[in-house]
């Protein structure tokens, strides 16, 4: 026998064992992988929809029980006029034809030092619109607004996203709801006004209004 045999026969069974390794770790049981525990984390809905309009928010509000953004969702002609008129008998104040815009605005809790718990009360959310510039409140547009809301994704009006009240919602899970208003001839800005968005009790202050100020790219009539 050659004298190189023994060495050729332990450097080949280390071949062997080698190959027979790498066999192993590319066996279809070797390339699985533990399958991650499932994420028990809401899915956030703050950023925007991929729609015309803004794509960072127009507007930021600090609460005692968190954040809002208002974000532009859409500009668009409205076909049904508000039905709506300045004065008694005069001409119709938007009439088929005018300027819209639907707005999306969230809602994201937050913790706050000293809370016992994770989630905050909504008494009753109500919000309404006013551009300064122009005398008398904004005028919602109803007609085609939920339609183009439920197009985007996103629930019709505060009642949309809480179906009932007094409403609890989350830290760090935010909450979208729209809105949408006629679009005055050179409006600049548009204030909106929110109540019912927290409880004094849990808060320990007064429940007044909040006002969010919008502002609005000026924009005529067609």
């Amino acid at each position: 026998m050659n004298r190189h045999t023994p060495r050729r026969l332990l450097v080949a069974a280390a071949l062997v064992g080698i190959i027979a390794a790498i066999a192993g770790c590319s066996s279809p049981d070797g390339d699985q992988k533990p399958s991650p525990e499932p994420s028990l984390t809401p899915i956030p809905t703050e950023e925007p929809w991929e729609t015309p309009g803004s794509p960072e928010a127009l507007a930021t509000s600090t609460e005692a029980n968190g954040y809002w953004r208002v974000y532009e969702v859409v500009r668009y002609t409205a076909g049904t006029g508000c039905g709506c008129t300045e004065v008694e008998g005069g001409p119709e104040l938007f009439p088929a034809g005018s300027d819209a815009i639907l707005l999306r605005l969230t809602f994201t809790p937050t913790w706050s030092p000293g809370q016992a718990a994770d989630t905050w009360t909504l008494p009753e959310l109500k919000v309404v619109g006013d551009f300064p510039a122009v005398e008398g409140l904004a005028v919602e547009e109803s007609t085609e607004g939920p339609k183009r809301s439920k197009e985007a994704g996103i629930a019709w009006l505060p009642e949309g996203a809480f179906p009932s009240w007094p409403a609890t919602v989350t830290n760090d899970v935010p909450v979208s709801f729209a809105v949408a208003y006629y679009l005055p001839i050179g409006a600049q800005r548009l204030d909106l006004t929110l109540t019912g968005h927290y409880d004094p009790v849990e808060i320990d202050w007064p429940a007044e209004p909040s006002v969010i100020e919008v502002p609005i790219a000026v924009r005529g009539h067609g």
